[in-house]
């Protein structure tokens, strides 16, 4: 990345950097920040503290997307020196000029950094996207999770992952779709959202019963697990509240 004489710092990176609790990991974390988006230089994220790591980690797409923006907007400004000052005029009217201003507004939104702060890890439901679909969800997407979360509560959220990870169709798309429609059905908590899964595969003649993580049955009438199947899915599950464990120990550390 080439060097900038300046970038845009966000209140969303203040309010990251403000959970780092010791002053010298701090130091390190904005450091990291400043020398990769003024000069360019990636830090060594395996010799900073592990606090100062994971904010770079989640700040550094931001500051690729403004770098970008940046230098785009150089060639750009270049490119229009070299024509005649009626043409320009001619054709950017003040209306497009506000357009254009509008345009670089949504774009900085859809593209700042969208910090995961502790309290946003509380939910289990969000903690296991991170550790078993997408470690690194955009802006968007996580702000619709949480919105999910609040709307339809964690343990709903957290059945819908299960129900994807478990058919192998994790994307956004797949996953928001199933989201949608329990809100559409006003299933808010888990003991409709399985009533009603029980009625629609009664109703296509298959077997009772809706997915849970240690339900005898497979989801949507599959039969039972064998032995090997039950062992490897506890191993998974074991291995996956480990990994949300040392995160949110972590997290709570910073806080």
């Amino acid at each position: 990345m080439e060097s900038r004489s300046q970038f845009t710092f966000y209140e969303s990176f203040a309010r990251a950097l403000k959970r780092i609790r010791k002053d010298a990991d701090r130091a390190k974390a904005y450091d990291a920040i400043v020398n990769y988006a003024l000069y360019g230089t990636t830090p060594d994220l395996d010799n900073i503290p592990d606090s100062a790591a994971i904010a770079f980690d989640l700040i550094r797409p931001t500051l690729d997307s403004s770098a970008r923006k940046a230098k785009s907007g150089k060639i750009g400004g270049e490119g229009k020196q070299t024509a005649s000052k009626p043409e320009a005029n001619r054709k950017q009217t003040g209306r497009e000029k506000e357009k254009e201003k509008e345009g670089e507004i949504e774009k900085e939104e859809e593209n700042e950094c969208y910090i995961l702060t502790s309290a946003s890890c509380a939910h289990e439901a969000v903690a296991y996207f991170l550790d078993r679909i997408n470690p690194a969800p955009s802006s968007v997407l996580t702000r619709e999770l949480l919105d999910f979360c609040e709307a339809l509560g964690d343990e709903v959220v957290l059945h819908a992952l299960h129900i994807a990870v478990d058919e192998r169709k994790t994307a956004w798309s797949y996953i928001k779709a199933i989201l949608n429609r329990y809100k559409a059905d006003g299933l808010t908590d888990i003991t409709a959202v399985q009533a009603a899964e029980q009625a629609h595969n009664a109703r296509k003649g298959r077997v009772e019963g809706s997915y849970t993580p240690r339900n005898e049955k497979r989801p949507y009438g599959g039969g039972k697990r064998t032995q090997e199947e039950e062992q490897r899915l506890a191993e998974e599950n074991r291995i996956a509240m480990q990994n949300i464990n040392r995160l949110w120990s972590k997290m709570k550390a910073d806080a």
